[in-house]
């Protein structure tokens, strides 16, 4: 038990640490998306929700039309419990052609939505997009 303990410590302590020097890369190239979407994934991951919110936005702002980011903006959403936006911003992820329905079935991260009635809206899109292009049924 102490060495789970252990290296969960050093894996944020390593994580803090990426998050710092992506943090700086993004101040000196703030137009620089890839690092923009990795210091967003870091923030989550250290539960600094808030933060990986803004993040997201900012990568919707730079590119409107990109479903990932919108889906990741969805989970920042979900995260902050915003569900009427998490909701809107993931049936447009799935608008603009987000389609890895599987995943986004298990992410921790849309927990709060999937327990919420307003995932049934999410369900009926995906049934209807399953039937349109010839996908199989969710499970």
């Amino acid at each position: 038990m102490h060495a789970a303990r252990l290296r969960r410590r050093m894996g944020t302590a390593s994580l803090a640490f990426d998050t710092g020097i992506l943090e700086r890369l993004v101040d000196r190239d703030p137009d620089n998306l890839d690092n923009l979407a990795a210091l967003g994934e870091a923030y989550t991951r250290l539960r600094r929700y808030r933060q990986g919110l803004a993040v997201d936005h900012r990568l919707v702002a730079a590119r409107p039309d990109e479903p990932v980011y919108r889906y990741n903006l969805a989970c920042s959403l979900a995260l902050t419990r915003d569900l009427d936006g998490a909701c809107q911003a993931l049936l447009t992820a799935i608008g603009l052609g987000y389609r890895d329905f599987e995943h986004l079935a298990k992410d921790a991260d849309l927990r709060h939505l999937r327990a919420d009635h307003r995932f049934g809206i999410i369900e009926d899109r995906i049934q209807a997009i399953r039937r349109i292009e010839g996908g199989s049924s969710p499970e």
